[in-house]
């Protein structure tokens, strides 16, 4: 029979952080509804038995396995995963590779494995093995302070994975991974000079990859010259939402002015449809996912650097999920080039989905980890 000290630290150990929960239940409820308002009249060119629901339950069935992945993740431990970091690390890279040299191309890019009927992309997955691997490498070394012996490895390590997925191409994709690569080595306790060499080299890097990658070249032209189309359909479509909006599935933009609209641009529906209230809503969400991350970190911390790699896993999953919720909403609202980055929770996709509840099912189990932590303390 249990302790009653026991029942106490198993009972606090297996509560859900409401500070994570309920944004991404709200969330994923916005997103659930206006991928349908979006999507209705396209899903009714297609002859099927969904009808007007086609998307929205592809949109269902993404999310079914992402809350499958959230809760057997919150109940893992956090210690568990980052021991097996180097093999999913190896495992990212094969998947890599194996894309490049097998994958098939669509549209002039390499993006998507399609197994048993299911595609996703191999990208996301290489996000969860960095942020996992980096967390792992940084518990290991405590401190990163030789350049050769400690930073090297772990530099290359992330820029493998990031010019694999830039080969893609993907050159946002592979931005966005290197830099919460380099923001967790920040906060790691890396030497600052380390990682200033590594921003000079990263940014060479993106201007050979912008002078040989014509795609994107042709992107942040137009996105120089003001013309791009999506950007200035999506910001009338935002001016015309005004305070509040024109109510759920009454905007027009999302009709005839916006490609696939329940995709990258669905932050403009919002705002056209919930206004300004709506879309500054849905942007303290993932600021309270983000400041509830560095929290836990900060505060599981204080039972000693043993927990580092759990620190490490809080800073990394909630700067990924806010960083691509903050360049979405940057690219919807003019301030970057559209480069087709997803909406966490709202966009319609699997890949991104399964990776977002599988960074919130971490946190919970890390936030789980520090309530044992808390409990026990008390009881001592």
């Amino acid at each position: 029979m249990l302790s009653e000290s026991s029942k106490v630290r198993s009972a606090v150990s297996h509560s859900l952080d409401p500070w994570f929960l309920v944004p991404v239940i709200v969330l994923t409820a916005i997103g659930i509804l206006i991928v349908y308002t979006s999507s209705f009249y396209i899903s009714a060119r297609f002859a099927n038995t969904f009808g007007h629901f086609y998307f929205v339950t592809r949109h269902l069935m993404n999310i079914s396995i992402g809350l499958i992945l959230m809760i057997f993740l919150s109940a893992y431990p956090s210690e568990k995963l980052l021991k097996a970091a180097r093999p999913i690390l190896v495992a990212a890279l094969v998947l890599l590779i194996g894309l490049l040299i097998f994958g098939k191309t669509i549209a002039g890019v390499k993006r998507w494995i399609r197994i048993v009927g299911f595609s996703f992309q191999p990208s996301e997955f290489a996000k969860f093995a960095i942020i996992l691997y980096t967390a792992d490498y940084i518990a290991r070394k405590r401190a990163i302070s030789d350049f050769q012996k400690d930073f090297v490895p772990i530099l290359t390590a992330i820029s493998l994975a990031t010019i694999l997925i830039a080969l893609q191409p993907n050159l946002s994709m592979a931005v966005l991974i290197f830099s919460i690569g380099v923001f967790m080595l920040f906060a790691g306790n890396t030497r600052l000079r380390f990682l200033v060499i590594t921003g000079f080299l990263g940014i060479v890097a993106f201007v050979i990859f912008i002078k040989f990658l014509p795609y994107a070249h042709q992107r942040i032209a137009h996105f120089l010259a003001k013309d791009v189309m999506q950007v200035r359909h999506g910001l009338a479509g935002m001016a015309s939402g005004g305070l509040f909006g024109k109510g759920p599935g009454k905007g027009v933009m999302k009709f005839l002015y916006l490609p696939a609209p329940f995709t990258d641009f669905i932050f403009a529906v919002i705002g056209e449809e919930f206004g300004f209230i709506g879309t500054s809503f849905v942007t303290l969400l993932f600021l309270v996912i983000l400041l509830r991350g560095y929290h836990i970190a900060a505060e599981i911390l204080h039972f000693g650097p043993s927990y580092l790699g759990h620190a490490m896993l809080a800073i990394g999953f909630s700067t990924a999920i806010a960083l691509f919720a903050f360049v979405n909403i940057s690219i919807v609202l003019g301030k970057l080039p559209p480069t087709g980055v997803p909406l966490p929770f709202i966009t319609y996709g699997g890949s991104a989905a399964l990776f977002n509840f599988s960074a919130i099912g971490v946190l919970l189990s890390i936030s789980s980890t520090l309530n044992r932590l808390k409990a026990e303390r008390r009881l001592l």
